[in-house]
């Protein structure tokens, strides 16, 4: 944003390398869950892991719908930047771009935030799967 928001104000080329390319995510493998929840073996479960593992899919895919628009906002300004490889973006392409890098960061917070809040309670849902 620094960078972006330099050039706005001097109409200079932005100086620096935006990298919006290097956002990884390891997604979540879910398959057994989608079995149990597809062939009827949630009834055969105790009704409190049953709660906990609904809570934590849940979860894992609210984290994954974030993790997809971060992504998304991601790669639109990856493209923008790519309009002007050497630094010289319009006045809109500047404009675009700190808009959607602000989009991206908006998403990242959150996602960090919610993160932090549920790290204990998936902590302890790993917990019980493991006992």
């Amino acid at each position: 944003m620094g960078l972006l928001r330099a050039s706005q104000t001097s109409k200079k080329p932005v100086v620096g390398k935006l990298d919006y390319e290097t956002l990884k995510f390891h997604w979540p493998v879910e398959g057994a869950w989608q079995v149990v929840r597809q062939n009827g073996s949630l009834g055969l479960m105790p009704h409190n892991e049953v709660v906990t593992y609904v809570y934590l899919y849940e979860a894992i895919a609210y984290v994954k719908d974030k993790m997809m628009s971060l992504t998304t906002h991601a790669r639109v300004a990856d493209s923008i930047a790519h309009r002007a490889p050497d630094g010289t973006f319009t006045a809109r392409d500047i404009e675009e771009l700190i808009t959607v890098t602000s989009e991206a960061r908006g998403d990242a917070t959150f996602l960090m935030g919610m993160l932090q809040i549920e790290q204990y309670d998936l902590a302890d849902v790993s917990r019980v799967s493991h006992e």
